[in-house]
């Protein structure tokens, strides 16, 4: 076995001057503390506004686009098969990518929008490839292979009748976690394999998670006020310029000698 002395003669012939430190800016790159910033307001939001025009928050969707800093579209009944089809060339744009930023889009009202409503022919075998997905194909679309690429779905309807006529039962499976208020025990059994939402009483909900097949009971809540939107766009602004301020300081390790030890005999070696 080496000696003590023999293992000292050893570590004194070892320079710290011949080790090169990586620079952390050869390195490959990864996501840094500027990239995380950016992340931070990089989420799209699609939002098909289907409120009337005497609704208490017929202004609140628009109003986003000025309260947050993310990219937001913002379309009626007019522009529906506009944005779907947007939506739809994302999605299959990103094939099985998750690297992109998250994109939600938000359907409220969806008996307003008529060219998202399902048709006799829409989910049946077509000879013609030539011919063009309509709008209603390629919300299915969206709803099937947009959660796996980050493009994720909200979707409100006033009453499961609507909701039925819209999409078929296979396509509202598609809907992993589903809010129920009250409703007849029937239109609970179809929306929640349950007829509990039917003695829900006011001010109650219910969260069905499809995976799961569980049930939880919470208390809805309101819209958000402006003040509040403020704060978190305040907070967002915050966070990303923390971010900017972090990755500029970040140092390039000089290539430069280290000072060597030329005796060690005094170290202790652990």
């Amino acid at each position: 076995e080496t000696s003590t002395v023999d293992a000292l003669e050893a570590m004194k012939s070892f320079s710290f001057a011949s080790m090169k430190i990586p620079n952390p800016v050869d390195e490959p790159a990864e996501p840094n503390a500027k990239d995380a910033g950016k992340v931070l307001s990089a989420a799209q939001l699609y939002i098909l506004d289907g409120e009337l025009a005497d609704a208490p928050s017929v202004e609140f969707w628009s109003s986003l686009t000025q309260g947050l800093p993310h990219d937001i579209r913002v379309g009626g009944p007019n522009d529906a098969a506009e944005l779907v089809g947007e939506l739809a060339a994302i999605v299959e744009s990103r094939g099985k990518s998750t690297a992109a930023p998250p994109v939600f889009f938000v359907v409220d009202n969806l008996g307003r929008f008529r060219d998202l409503r399902k048709g006799d022919d829409d989910y049946n075998f077509s000879p013609d490839r030539s011919k063009a997905a309509s709008p209603a194909k390629q919300f299915v679309q969206i709803l099937k292979e947009g959660p796996s690429v980050g493009v994720h779905v909200l979707v409100w309807a006033d009453t499961y009748n609507n909701a039925s006529r819209w999409m078929t039962n296979q396509t509202m499976r598609e809907l992993e976690m589903r809010v129920a208020f009250q409703m007849s025990a029937t239109d609970s059994s179809h929306l929640i394999d349950s007829p509990v939402a039917g003695r829900l009483g006011q001010n109650r909900a219910l969260l069905y998670l499809e995976e799961t097949g569980t049930l939880e009971k919470f208390r809805p809540y309101g819209l958000p006020s402006a003040e509040w939107l403020a704060t978190i766009n305040g907070r967002f602004k915050s966070d990303e310029k923390e971010a900017n301020n972090t990755a500029s300081e970040i140092a390039t390790i000089p290539d430069e000698d280290i000072e060597v030890c030329d005796d060690l005999s005094s170290w202790t070696v652990l």
